[in-house]
């Protein structure tokens, strides 16, 4: 969201593991994929402007975490 400006939200993710009609239970496997702790994440040129000006500041990637990690600890 950050890098669109809110132009793409990210999606709510959750997941219901029902039994299947054969009794067979569903297999998840998360998989997440982050860029180097030191990267930049700011808006995209192409999503501001003039009349959009961009939505979060700057900030690594380090940086938001320990933000989040922060709020969700507290």
């Amino acid at each position: 969201m950050r890098w669109t400006n809110d132009r793409f939200k990210s999606t709510l993710h959750r997941v219901a593991n029902p039994l299947h009609g054969n009794g067979a239970r569903r297999l998840s496997i998360a998989y997440f994929v982050a860029p180097n702790y030191d990267s930049l994440v700011e808006c995209l040129p192409t999503c501001r402007g003039p009349g959009n000006p961009a939505k979060y500041p700057p900030v690594t990637v380090a940086g938001y975490r320990n933000e989040r990690f922060a709020r969700t600890a507290a």
